[in-house]
């Protein structure tokens, strides 16, 4: 039983670690869309197009930095985000181990032959009762 509470723990920890990655992953593409739109709107109508094409690769240089560095933490997050399982998903995987751990344990397989017979005799009375 003492195992079961570390997978108990572990599955909360796995559900904080989880939202936590998912909030990430939508700052990212948060931050991406404020990029995105300051990139467009730094063309000023002022200046011709040649200008711009022209300094877009020193403005694109920034962003690409800024891009490098949320790179790592985004693929770490989605990675578990996808792997990770909910918490009511290992709640199930650990009942299902745990039933099945019972089930094979002799005083389990005792208490149900006594289940069994009692509900036999209860199915016996109550045909008696209907003759």
């Amino acid at each position: 039983m003492n195992n079961l509470f570390y997978w108990l723990w572990l599955a909360d920890i796995f559900d904080a670690i989880s939202g936590l990655s998912l909030l990430i992953v939508l700052g990212y593409f948060i931050s991406f869309g404020v990029c995105f739109i300051a990139f467009c709107m730094s063309w000023s109508g002022s200046e011709s197009l040649s200008e711009f094409t022209n300094s877009v690769s020193d403005r694109l240089s920034k962003y690409k930095r800024i891009f490098k560095v949320l790179l790592l933490p985004l693929l770490i997050s989605l990675i578990l985000v996808i792997a990770l399982p909910s918490k009511k998903t290992i709640y199930i995987s650990l009942g299902a181990s745990v039933t099945a751990d019972l089930a094979e344990n002799s005083t389990a397989q005792k208490a149900l032959q006594l289940l069994n017979n009692k509900l036999d005799d209860l199915l016996v009375q109550e045909e008696e009762e209907k003759k």
